[in-house]
């Protein structure tokens, strides 16, 4: 295999979906591929580790050994009307744990100010903390 030769930056990722699309090609630009099950592949490939496989829930149910695959989680992504199963094959790769979907696919904007939030909490205990200290 190729890959391998290339350095250990190179860590394959797999991500499956299924469903329809489209194949859309323009005279004198590159084609594409529309739909769902692609918005959706590309989502979920962001959860994938180095060296796993992950897949959506139509992917699953389409494939005929569903015991091979370990859910993750359900995740609301963007741009996605309705929230998301996210398998990975077992057996394959290191495990993905995902304690909090919601931090998983928010912005990094989203993420600052939760960041933030946070940091003015931790403040407020250590505040909390030492007026207790003065007291005793």
């Amino acid at each position: 295999m190729a890959l391998p030769r290339l350095g250990k930056q190179y860590r394959a990722r797999f991500a499956m979906d299924f469903g329809n699309c489209a194949s859309v090609d323009f005279s004198k630009m590159a084609g594409d591929v529309l739909g769902t099950c692609i918005d959706r592949c590309a989502r979920i490939a962001k959860i994938a580790a180095p060296r796993t496989a992950v897949a959506s829930d139509e992917f699953v149910k389409s494939s005929t050994n569903h015991q091979n695959w370990r859910r993750i989680g359900q995740f609301a992504f963007k741009g996605l009307p309705a929230q998301q199963i996210v398998y990975q094959l077992k057996d394959f790769g290191q495990v993905i744990n995902i304690p909090d979907s919601k931090l998983w696919v928010a912005s990094s904007g989203e993420l600052i100010e939760e960041v933030l939030r946070l940091r003015g909490e931790l403040e407020e205990c250590w505040k909390q903390l030492r007026l207790s200290r003065r007291r005793q």
